[in-house]
Protein backbone atom coordinates (compact mmCIF):
# COMPACT_ATOMS: atom_id res chain seq x y z
CA UNK A 1 0.00 0.00 0.00
CA UNK A 2 2.93 2.35 0.77
CA UNK A 3 4.35 1.86 -2.55
CA UNK A 4 1.16 2.72 -4.36
CA UNK A 5 0.58 5.62 -2.53
CA UNK A 6 4.69 6.84 -3.66
CA UNK A 7 3.91 6.29 -7.13
CA UNK A 8 0.16 7.65 -7.01
CA UNK A 9 2.22 10.61 -5.38
CA UNK A 10 4.55 10.51 -8.86
CA UNK A 11 2.09 10.48 -11.21
CA UNK A 12 0.33 13.30 -9.98
CA UNK A 13 3.55 15.43 -9.29
CA UNK A 14 4.64 14.38 -13.21
CA UNK A 15 1.41 15.65 -14.39
CA UNK A 16 1.85 18.47 -12.93
CA UNK A 17 6.10 19.21 -13.46
CA UNK A 18 5.63 18.73 -16.10
CA UNK A 19 24.05 33.46 -35.82
CA UNK A 20 27.53 33.29 -35.45
CA UNK A 21 28.42 30.21 -32.85
CA UNK A 22 31.40 29.72 -30.61
CA UNK A 23 29.62 26.52 -29.54
CA UNK A 24 30.68 22.56 -30.96
CA UNK A 25 27.55 22.12 -33.07
CA UNK A 26 26.26 18.91 -34.14
CA UNK A 27 26.78 19.02 -38.15
CA UNK A 28 25.52 15.25 -38.82
CA UNK A 29 22.29 16.66 -39.76
CA UNK A 30 23.22 20.20 -40.89
CA UNK A 31 19.88 20.76 -42.78
CA UNK A 32 18.87 20.77 -39.06
CA UNK A 33 20.08 24.61 -38.26
CA UNK A 34 16.99 25.43 -36.14
CA UNK A 35 18.25 29.49 -35.90
CA UNK A 36 18.30 30.36 -39.50
CA UNK A 37 16.17 32.86 -39.04
CA UNK A 38 14.99 34.24 -42.53
CA UNK A 39 15.16 38.48 -42.91
CA UNK A 40 11.55 38.38 -43.41
CA UNK A 41 10.51 35.84 -40.42
CA UNK A 42 6.87 36.96 -39.07
CA UNK A 43 6.96 37.44 -35.25
CA UNK A 44 3.36 39.16 -35.79
CA UNK A 45 0.62 37.50 -32.89
CA UNK A 46 -2.46 36.57 -33.30
CA UNK A 47 -5.53 35.06 -31.82
CA UNK A 48 -5.01 36.95 -28.40
CA UNK A 49 -7.48 36.82 -25.62
CA UNK A 50 -7.24 38.86 -22.68
CA UNK A 51 -8.63 38.36 -19.08
CA UNK A 52 -8.05 39.00 -15.39
CA UNK A 53 -7.74 37.30 -12.33
CA UNK A 54 -6.62 38.30 -8.73
CA UNK A 55 -9.60 40.15 -8.55
CA UNK A 56 -8.72 42.23 -11.47
CA UNK A 57 -4.72 42.91 -9.82
CA UNK A 58 -3.48 40.56 -12.65
CA UNK A 59 -3.55 40.92 -16.03
CA UNK A 60 -3.23 37.62 -18.54
CA UNK A 61 -3.20 36.82 -22.50
CA UNK A 62 -3.01 33.86 -24.68
CA UNK A 63 -1.58 34.39 -28.33
CA UNK A 64 -0.46 32.50 -30.45
CA UNK A 65 3.06 32.84 -32.39
CA UNK A 66 5.01 32.03 -35.47
CA UNK A 67 7.93 29.62 -35.10
CA UNK A 68 9.24 26.00 -36.92
CA UNK A 69 8.51 22.66 -36.53
CA UNK A 70 10.90 19.59 -36.39
CA UNK A 71 11.13 19.78 -40.30
CA UNK A 72 12.20 23.31 -40.49
CA UNK A 73 8.61 24.27 -41.64
CA UNK A 74 6.72 27.34 -40.04
CA UNK A 75 3.86 26.43 -37.61
CA UNK A 76 1.84 27.94 -34.97
CA UNK A 77 1.77 28.01 -31.84
CA UNK A 78 0.09 29.10 -28.49
CA UNK A 79 1.29 30.98 -25.26
CA UNK A 80 -0.03 32.75 -22.26
CA UNK A 81 1.21 35.78 -20.47
CA UNK A 82 0.68 37.83 -17.00
CA UNK A 83 1.48 40.92 -15.34
CA UNK A 84 0.75 42.89 -12.42
CA UNK A 85 -2.03 45.72 -12.57
CA UNK A 86 -2.81 46.35 -9.05
CA UNK A 87 -5.14 49.36 -9.98
CA UNK A 88 -6.56 47.21 -12.76
CA UNK A 89 -6.58 50.50 -14.98
CA UNK A 90 -6.40 50.62 -18.61
CA UNK A 91 -3.15 52.34 -18.63
CA UNK A 92 -0.24 50.99 -20.99
CA UNK A 93 2.25 48.99 -17.75
CA UNK A 94 5.78 49.91 -17.98
CA UNK A 95 7.74 46.99 -17.66
CA UNK A 96 11.17 46.56 -16.14
CA UNK A 97 11.70 42.64 -16.39
CA UNK A 98 10.79 39.87 -18.69
CA UNK A 99 10.28 36.23 -16.70
CA UNK A 100 10.54 33.57 -19.30
CA UNK A 101 8.75 30.76 -18.00
CA UNK A 102 9.58 27.14 -19.19
CA UNK A 103 7.25 24.48 -18.39
CA UNK A 104 7.64 20.69 -16.98
CA UNK A 105 6.75 17.61 -18.44
CA UNK A 106 2.82 17.29 -19.32
CA UNK A 107 1.05 14.52 -20.43
CA UNK A 108 -2.21 16.50 -21.20
CA UNK A 109 -2.74 18.91 -23.72
CA UNK A 110 -5.65 20.70 -20.83
CA UNK A 111 -2.21 21.35 -18.74
CA UNK A 112 -0.90 23.52 -21.72
CA UNK A 113 -0.12 27.03 -20.09
CA UNK A 114 -2.64 28.96 -22.55
CA UNK A 115 -4.64 26.48 -21.72
CA UNK A 116 -5.02 26.46 -17.74
CA UNK A 117 -3.92 29.92 -17.49
CA UNK A 118 -1.04 28.90 -14.91
CA UNK A 119 2.51 29.27 -15.03
CA UNK A 120 4.60 27.49 -12.33
CA UNK A 121 6.72 30.68 -11.52
CA UNK A 122 4.16 33.86 -11.44
CA UNK A 123 4.95 37.53 -11.27
CA UNK A 124 2.48 37.75 -7.96
CA UNK A 125 5.60 35.83 -6.33
CA UNK A 126 8.19 38.81 -7.43
CA UNK A 127 5.49 41.37 -5.63
CA UNK A 128 4.95 38.72 -2.61
CA UNK A 129 9.10 38.85 -2.26
CA UNK A 130 8.95 42.56 -2.98
CA UNK A 131 6.19 43.45 -0.16
CA UNK A 132 8.54 41.20 2.13
CA UNK A 133 11.38 42.38 1.43
CA UNK A 134 9.89 45.93 2.43
CA UNK A 135 10.58 47.29 -1.22
CA UNK A 136 9.07 50.98 -1.32
CA UNK A 137 6.26 51.12 -4.08
CA UNK A 138 8.36 54.00 -6.34
CA UNK A 139 11.25 51.08 -5.83
CA UNK A 140 8.76 48.14 -7.05
CA UNK A 141 9.56 46.31 -10.48
CA UNK A 142 7.18 45.60 -12.95
CA UNK A 143 7.69 41.79 -14.02
CA UNK A 144 6.03 40.20 -17.18
CA UNK A 145 5.61 36.88 -17.55
CA UNK A 146 5.76 34.60 -20.72
CA UNK A 147 4.76 30.79 -20.74
CA UNK A 148 4.91 29.37 -23.86
CA UNK A 149 3.03 26.42 -24.95
CA UNK A 150 5.81 24.05 -26.28
CA UNK A 151 5.55 22.72 -29.75
CA UNK A 152 3.04 20.10 -29.29
CA UNK A 153 0.39 21.29 -26.93
CA UNK A 154 -1.94 24.44 -27.46
CA UNK A 155 -2.27 25.66 -31.00
CA UNK A 156 -0.32 23.40 -32.31
CA UNK A 157 -1.71 20.07 -30.57
CA UNK A 158 -2.05 18.19 -33.84
CA UNK A 159 1.81 18.61 -34.31
CA UNK A 160 4.57 15.69 -32.09
CA UNK A 161 5.94 17.63 -29.00
CA UNK A 162 9.91 17.11 -29.66
CA UNK A 163 10.29 15.86 -26.01
CA UNK A 164 14.14 16.63 -25.31
CA UNK A 165 15.07 18.51 -28.59
CA UNK A 166 16.68 20.57 -26.69
CA UNK A 167 17.69 23.45 -30.19
CA UNK A 168 13.81 23.27 -31.07
CA UNK A 169 12.30 23.81 -27.77
CA UNK A 170 14.80 26.63 -27.45
CA UNK A 171 13.71 28.43 -30.51
CA UNK A 172 10.28 28.02 -30.17
CA UNK A 173 10.30 29.99 -26.72
CA UNK A 174 12.46 32.80 -28.30
CA UNK A 175 9.92 33.08 -30.84
CA UNK A 176 7.11 33.48 -27.97
CA UNK A 177 9.27 36.06 -26.81
CA UNK A 178 10.45 38.01 -29.48
CA UNK A 179 6.48 38.16 -30.52
CA UNK A 180 5.66 39.79 -27.58
CA UNK A 181 8.63 42.40 -27.61
CA UNK A 182 7.60 42.99 -31.26
CA UNK A 183 3.86 43.59 -30.23
CA UNK A 184 3.94 45.11 -26.84
CA UNK A 185 0.73 47.20 -27.28
CA UNK A 186 -1.49 44.12 -28.20
CA UNK A 187 -0.97 43.36 -24.91
CA UNK A 188 -1.00 47.51 -23.18
CA UNK A 189 2.83 47.24 -22.19
CA UNK A 190 5.61 48.95 -22.50
CA UNK A 191 9.24 47.62 -22.19
CA UNK A 192 11.04 50.55 -20.29
CA UNK A 193 14.83 51.31 -21.63
CA UNK A 194 17.17 49.11 -19.64
CA UNK A 195 14.24 46.47 -19.36
CA UNK A 196 15.98 42.65 -18.86
CA UNK A 197 15.01 39.19 -19.30
CA UNK A 198 15.72 36.18 -17.25
CA UNK A 199 14.43 32.74 -18.00
CA UNK A 200 13.92 30.00 -15.63
CA UNK A 201 12.23 26.34 -15.48
CA UNK A 202 12.26 22.95 -13.39
CA UNK A 203 12.52 19.14 -15.18
CA UNK A 204 12.06 19.47 -18.18
CA UNK A 205 11.81 23.15 -18.05
CA UNK A 206 15.19 22.92 -16.08
CA UNK A 207 16.74 21.64 -19.52
CA UNK A 208 14.49 23.60 -22.27
CA UNK A 209 15.91 27.48 -19.90
CA UNK A 210 19.16 26.20 -19.73
CA UNK A 211 18.72 25.47 -23.66
CA UNK A 212 17.35 28.89 -24.46
CA UNK A 213 20.33 30.43 -22.22
CA UNK A 214 22.95 28.80 -24.88
CA UNK A 215 20.96 29.84 -27.85
CA UNK A 216 20.01 33.00 -27.34
CA UNK A 217 24.23 33.63 -26.23
CA UNK A 218 25.33 31.34 -29.12
CA UNK A 219 23.35 30.99 -31.79
CA UNK A 220 20.55 33.43 -32.63
CA UNK A 221 21.55 36.84 -35.20
CA UNK A 222 23.03 39.46 -32.71
CA UNK A 223 19.84 42.07 -33.28
CA UNK A 224 17.35 39.24 -31.81
CA UNK A 225 20.30 38.63 -28.86
CA UNK A 226 20.00 42.52 -28.08
CA UNK A 227 16.12 42.53 -27.99
CA UNK A 228 15.87 39.94 -25.61
CA UNK A 229 18.62 41.23 -23.32
CA UNK A 230 18.80 38.02 -21.73
CA UNK A 231 20.78 38.45 -17.94
CA UNK A 232 20.41 35.14 -16.25
CA UNK A 233 19.16 31.64 -15.91
CA UNK A 234 17.52 29.63 -13.70
CA UNK A 235 17.25 25.74 -14.38
CA UNK A 236 16.32 23.65 -11.87
CA UNK A 237 16.83 19.72 -12.09
CA UNK A 238 16.48 19.52 -15.43
CA UNK A 239 18.41 16.47 -17.42
CA UNK A 240 20.91 18.28 -19.03
CA UNK A 241 23.28 14.84 -19.96
CA UNK A 242 20.76 13.04 -21.48
CA UNK A 243 22.53 9.70 -22.42
CA UNK A 244 23.54 9.46 -18.87
CA UNK A 245 20.16 10.17 -17.78
CA UNK A 246 18.98 7.06 -19.86
CA UNK A 247 21.39 4.98 -18.16
CA UNK A 248 19.77 6.05 -15.18
CA UNK A 249 16.11 5.03 -16.28
CA UNK A 250 16.99 1.91 -17.81
CA UNK A 251 19.00 0.38 -14.69
CA UNK A 252 15.99 1.57 -11.93
CA UNK A 253 14.73 -2.09 -12.53
CA UNK A 254 11.92 -3.36 -10.67
CA UNK A 255 13.98 -4.37 -7.70
CA UNK A 256 12.80 -1.51 -5.73
CA UNK A 257 15.75 0.21 -5.90
CA UNK A 258 13.86 2.76 -8.10
CA UNK A 259 11.36 3.92 -9.82
CA UNK A 260 10.28 3.22 -13.77
CA UNK A 261 8.82 6.06 -15.69
CA UNK A 262 6.90 4.00 -18.61
CA UNK A 263 5.63 7.70 -19.21
CA UNK A 264 8.79 9.56 -19.86
CA UNK A 265 10.75 6.81 -21.23
CA UNK A 266 8.11 6.44 -24.26
CA UNK A 267 8.17 10.69 -24.01
CA UNK A 268 11.53 10.74 -24.59
CA UNK A 269 11.97 7.93 -27.38
CA UNK A 270 9.10 9.58 -29.23
CA UNK A 271 10.25 12.78 -29.03
CA UNK A 272 14.17 12.30 -30.46
CA UNK A 273 12.69 9.83 -33.26
CA UNK A 274 10.71 13.03 -34.50
CA UNK A 275 13.88 15.02 -35.04
CA UNK A 276 15.05 12.54 -38.12
CA UNK A 277 18.05 12.53 -37.14
CA UNK A 278 20.30 9.77 -39.29
CA UNK A 279 20.95 7.32 -36.79
CA UNK A 280 17.54 6.95 -35.58
CA UNK A 281 16.08 6.85 -39.76
CA UNK A 282 14.55 3.17 -39.99
CA UNK A 283 13.47 2.47 -36.34
CA UNK A 284 10.19 2.24 -35.25
CA UNK A 285 8.10 2.18 -32.08
CA UNK A 286 8.17 -1.55 -31.77
CA UNK A 287 11.86 -1.43 -32.12
CA UNK A 288 11.85 0.30 -28.66
CA UNK A 289 8.80 -0.57 -26.78
CA UNK A 290 6.92 -4.05 -26.26
CA UNK A 291 3.56 -4.74 -27.82
CA UNK A 292 1.94 -5.20 -24.70
CA UNK A 293 3.30 -1.05 -24.20
CA UNK A 294 2.23 -0.06 -27.29
CA UNK A 295 -1.54 -1.74 -27.02
CA UNK A 296 -1.87 0.10 -23.40
CA UNK A 297 -3.92 3.15 -21.74
CA UNK A 298 -0.50 5.21 -20.68
CA UNK A 299 0.52 4.60 -24.81
CA UNK A 300 -2.70 5.66 -25.81
CA UNK A 301 -3.57 8.55 -22.85
CA UNK A 302 0.03 10.31 -24.29
CA UNK A 303 -0.43 10.36 -27.72
CA UNK A 304 -4.11 11.87 -27.48
CA UNK A 305 -2.47 13.91 -24.74
CA UNK A 306 -5.05 13.49 -22.90
CA UNK A 307 -3.70 11.10 -20.13
CA UNK A 308 -4.58 11.29 -16.40
CA UNK A 309 -1.87 8.94 -14.90
CA UNK A 310 -3.27 8.49 -11.95
CA UNK A 311 -6.30 6.82 -13.64
CA UNK A 312 -3.70 3.91 -15.28
CA UNK A 313 -2.05 3.12 -11.58
CA UNK A 314 -2.32 -0.66 -12.51
CA UNK A 315 -0.51 0.38 -15.67
CA UNK A 316 2.05 2.25 -14.27
CA UNK A 317 2.51 -0.55 -11.72
CA UNK A 318 2.40 -3.32 -14.39
CA UNK A 319 5.47 -1.48 -16.64
CA UNK A 320 7.83 -1.13 -13.27
CA UNK A 321 8.99 -4.23 -14.37
CA UNK A 322 11.33 -3.11 -17.77
CA UNK A 323 10.98 -6.79 -19.56
CA UNK A 324 7.42 -5.94 -19.95
CA UNK A 325 8.09 -1.86 -20.82
CA UNK A 326 10.80 -2.47 -23.38
CA UNK A 327 12.94 -4.62 -26.01
CA UNK A 328 15.63 -6.30 -24.89
CA UNK A 329 17.65 -4.23 -27.83
CA UNK A 330 16.78 -0.83 -25.72
CA UNK A 331 17.66 -2.68 -22.54
CA UNK A 332 21.11 -4.30 -23.84
CA UNK A 333 23.57 -1.45 -23.90
CA UNK A 334 25.65 -3.21 -26.83
CA UNK A 335 23.04 -3.55 -29.10
CA UNK A 336 23.35 -1.05 -32.08
CA UNK A 337 19.17 0.40 -30.88
CA UNK A 338 21.11 1.29 -27.62
CA UNK A 339 24.05 3.29 -29.29
CA UNK A 340 22.27 4.70 -31.69
CA UNK A 341 19.23 6.06 -29.50
CA UNK A 342 22.01 7.62 -27.17
CA UNK A 343 24.05 9.32 -29.74
CA UNK A 344 20.84 11.38 -30.66
CA UNK A 345 20.55 11.36 -27.22
CA UNK A 346 23.75 13.15 -26.88
CA UNK A 347 23.20 15.77 -29.88
CA UNK A 348 20.30 17.45 -27.44
CA UNK A 349 22.77 17.25 -24.17
CA UNK A 350 23.87 20.43 -22.21
CA UNK A 351 26.53 19.67 -19.65
CA UNK A 352 29.44 20.62 -22.08
CA UNK A 353 30.63 21.61 -25.46
CA UNK A 354 29.72 24.88 -24.89
CA UNK A 355 30.92 28.45 -23.57
CA UNK A 356 28.93 30.19 -20.74
CA UNK A 357 28.70 33.91 -20.97
CA UNK A 358 26.15 35.13 -19.05
CA UNK A 359 25.30 34.03 -15.35
CA UNK A 360 23.62 30.13 -14.90
CA UNK A 361 22.16 29.10 -11.49
CA UNK A 362 22.17 25.29 -11.46
CA UNK A 363 20.11 23.29 -8.82
CA UNK A 364 19.27 19.97 -8.46
CA UNK A 365 18.77 17.88 -5.03
CA UNK A 366 21.56 15.54 -4.24
CA UNK A 367 18.40 12.27 -4.04
CA UNK A 368 16.30 13.28 -6.71
CA UNK A 369 14.51 10.22 -7.52
CA UNK A 370 13.13 11.47 -11.09
CA UNK A 371 15.86 12.87 -13.02
CA UNK A 372 19.15 11.69 -11.57
CA UNK A 373 21.47 14.38 -10.23
CA UNK A 374 24.31 12.78 -11.55
CA UNK A 375 22.76 15.34 -14.44
CA UNK A 376 24.43 18.12 -12.41
CA UNK A 377 27.36 16.39 -11.18
CA UNK A 378 28.15 16.57 -15.50
CA UNK A 379 27.44 20.11 -15.75
CA UNK A 380 29.92 21.04 -12.82
CA UNK A 381 32.82 18.99 -14.55
CA UNK A 382 31.45 20.43 -17.95
CA UNK A 383 30.35 24.03 -18.17
CA UNK A 384 31.10 25.06 -15.04
CA UNK A 385 34.32 23.94 -15.14
CA UNK A 386 36.75 26.61 -14.19
CA UNK A 387 33.69 28.90 -14.93
CA UNK A 388 32.66 31.39 -12.13
CA UNK A 389 29.48 32.45 -14.25
CA UNK A 390 27.81 28.99 -13.24
CA UNK A 391 26.57 28.47 -9.68
CA UNK A 392 25.73 24.54 -8.76
CA UNK A 393 23.58 24.07 -6.08
CA UNK A 394 22.93 20.83 -4.63
CA UNK A 395 20.43 20.82 -1.59
CA UNK A 396 20.86 18.62 1.64
CA UNK A 397 18.29 20.25 3.56
CA UNK A 398 15.34 18.21 3.06
CA UNK A 399 16.66 15.13 3.58
CA UNK A 400 18.83 16.13 6.65
CA UNK A 401 16.00 17.85 8.50
CA UNK A 402 12.70 15.82 7.15
CA UNK A 403 13.71 12.25 6.87
CA UNK A 404 10.31 11.73 6.38
CA UNK A 405 9.88 13.37 3.37
CA UNK A 406 12.83 11.34 1.35
CA UNK A 407 10.25 9.83 -1.06
CA UNK A 408 9.77 12.10 -3.94
CA UNK A 409 12.83 14.69 -3.75
CA UNK A 410 11.76 16.14 -6.96
CA UNK A 411 8.45 17.39 -6.86
CA UNK A 412 8.86 17.79 -3.12
CA UNK A 413 12.66 20.09 -4.07
CA UNK A 414 10.80 22.34 -7.06
CA UNK A 415 9.26 25.06 -4.55
CA UNK A 416 12.98 25.48 -2.88
CA UNK A 417 13.93 26.15 -6.13
CA UNK A 418 11.15 28.64 -7.14
CA UNK A 419 11.91 30.22 -3.82
CA UNK A 420 15.39 30.36 -3.63
CA UNK A 421 15.67 32.04 -7.84
CA UNK A 422 12.66 34.12 -6.85
CA UNK A 423 14.75 35.51 -3.76
CA UNK A 424 17.93 35.88 -5.98
CA UNK A 425 16.11 37.68 -9.03
CA UNK A 426 14.79 40.78 -6.36
CA UNK A 427 18.02 40.63 -4.10
CA UNK A 428 20.27 40.86 -7.26
CA UNK A 429 18.23 43.81 -8.53
CA UNK A 430 17.27 45.67 -5.34
CA UNK A 431 20.46 44.98 -2.84
CA UNK A 432 20.61 48.88 -2.44
CA UNK A 433 16.77 50.21 -2.52
CA UNK A 434 15.88 47.18 0.36
CA UNK A 435 18.52 49.11 3.07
Amino acid sequence: MKKLKYLFTILIATIILGCSSNVEENTENENKNYFGYSATWDFSVSNTNYGTNNSGAVKYYTYNYNTIDQENQPVTCSAYLEYLNPANTSDTVQIDIVIIDCHGTISSNSEAPSKCKYASFSVKEIEDELVYRGIPDDKKIKALLIAPDYLGYGASANKDHPYMITNLCARNIIDSVLSVMNNQSAFNIQLKNGYKSYVIGYSQGGQTSLGTMRAVENYIPSGLKSTINLQKCYSGAGPHDLPATMESFLSKGPDGNGIVYPNLIYLVVKGIMSAGYKCMEGYKLKDFFTDEFLASGIKAGLDAKNINLASKINEFLYFQDLNKLITPDLQNPNSKLHKDLKKALSYNSLASGWKVTKPVYVYHHKDDDMVPSVNIEKVKAGIAKGNNLVECFISYEELENNPQNFDFIHVRAAPKFYTSSGKDLIISLYSKSKN
